[in-house]
Order: structure tokens, then sequence, then C-alpha cells
């Protein structure tokens, strides 16, 4: 396992969500602590992957993939994970976001052990919380 944090990124139309700005940076500070690379995982064809401050990107660019697919991408992002096996990889709490979180768990049959969502506090600082949605961890095979 590497201490790599994959980012999860998102997008429409060609635009990138401000969660994924947000979460690339939360993940080099997280990365940084553990010794690894924030990597910015971009999923699907016709969009730009030069956009973010990570230390690396993966773009899989597919025609096939333009349009948001749960399934689809979670099958590109499950091989993903199994080939370059990260130490954590992070999802936008959004319906986006959820769904693919939702297909992943599913498809490894064990649950969510934490959700966290982090926001910006008066001190421009990200705090989280987090909520127990399942009782059984999840573990690499």
């Amino acid at each position: 396992m590497s201490n790599d944090v994959f980012v999860i990124t998102e997008h429409m139309d060609g635009k990138f969500s401000d969660v994924s700005f947000e979460m690339v940076g939360k993940a080099k500070e997280l990365a940084s602590a553990l010794g690894g690379q924030a990597v910015a995982v971009v999923v699907g064809g016709g969009v730009s992957s030069n956009v973010f401050a990570s230390d690396s990107t993966i773009h899989v660019d597919d025609a096939a993939l333009s349009n948001f697919n749960p399934e689809a991408y979670g099958k590109v992002i499950e091989a993903l994970v199994k080939e370059k096996s990260p130490r954590l990889v992070m999802f936008g709490w959004t319906a986006t976001g959820m769904d693919m979180a939702a297909w992943l768990s599913a498809g490894r049959a064990c649950h969510w052990r934490r959700m966290r969502k982090y926001r910006r506090g008066s001190d421009d600082e990200l705090s989280g919380i987090r909520r127990q949605v399942g009782s059984r961890r999840c573990r690499r095979r």
C-alpha cells in the first residue's frame, strides 16, 4: 500500500466542481503528513486534467465516460485503486460523490465505516463532521 491520497474529481459539461479543488488542497496536507502524494483522478472524456495543484494526476480519457454513470466510473476507479493501492480515497459530499462511493462500497460487500463532511470555519480552517454508517470495516482483498 502506498501513502498516496486519491481525490476523485467531479465535473459536468467540462467544468470541475469547487469541491474537487477543495479536496485536492486537503489531500495535499494529508499526503504530506503521510509521506505520499496527492493524486487527482479525472474520469471522463472532453475535460482538461491539468487544472489541479495536485502532486500528480491520473486522467482516464474515454468518450464513453463523458456522461456520469456511477457503475462505469466505479469500475474505472476500482481498477485504479486495486492497481495503485492508495492509503486514502476522497469523494466529494455531493450526489455524484456519494453515488460513486456507495457503488464501490456495495461492490466490495462492505459498508462505510465513516463518512466525513468538511466545511470551512470562521478561521478558514477545514473542520470535520463524521457519522457512523456501517458496522463492518472494509478490508483489502
